[in-house]
């Protein structure tokens, strides 16, 4: 089988949302049948806790397993950064697309949004070492011949709105660069949202 593959991004997120956009209407069904009902309050870490803690209405604490937010950077700019669950609610994509990555879903991310098939190339910045090399190097290849460009190696120093876009500052091995995009998305990862509300 060959041939070019081209994603609609207008279509694929219509087709996302005609599973996820019912979700919460399920969720709240499901508790009504099973007599729960849903709680929301910030999680709090507790010294020597490994999970969240929440306080409840009756003043017993209820504990969580689950629950997490884009990794903190701590890069200047941090703020503008677009988490995955933004991105993937875009009605439409622009024609500049930065992407951190730090793991393969925002490699992927790269592919879907990059390249001739969403008419204008991304660029990706990050590391790729916790894979196979052979399999990081034949990916690399790939996703360069599909006009997507990579900054390998590379750490990001900071972030800033100009006009419609934004800058992405760069230093590659003590060089100072810069990428201009119209929207960066954050691929750094996630972390427990266990921080506490002061």
């Amino acid at each position: 089988m060959s041939g070019d593959a081209h994603i609609s991004w207008p279509e694929l997120i219509q087709f996302k949302r005609t599973f996820t956009d019912p979700v919460p209407a399920t969720g709240r069904r499901r508790s009504r049948k099973l007599r729960s009902r849903p709680i929301m309050a910030r999680a709090v870490r507790e010294p020597g806790e490994a999970v969240g803690s929440w306080p409840s209405a009756r003043g017993a604490a209820l504990r969580g397993r689950r629950r997490s937010q884009a990794r903190h950077l701590g890069i200047p700019g941090e703020e503008h950064l677009l988490t995955s669950t933004a991105f993937l609610e875009l009605d439409q994509l622009p024609g500049r697309i930065a992407s951190l990555v730090q793991d393969y879903i925002s490699f992927e991310f790269a592919h879907v949004s990059g390249g001739p098939a969403q008419g204008g190339p991304s660029s990706a910045e990050g590391s790729a070492t916790a894979f196979e090399q052979d399999l990081v190097t034949r990916l690399i290849d790939h996703t360069r011949s599909l006009g997507i460009e990579l900054r390998l190696d590379t750490e990001v120093t900071g972030l800033e709105k100009r006009g419609g876009g934004y800058r992405l500052r760069l230093d590659a091995q003590g060089r100072s660069e810069a990428i201009d995009a119209d929207l960066v998305i954050h691929g750094g990862g996630r972390e427990p949202n266990t921080e506490a509300s002061t």
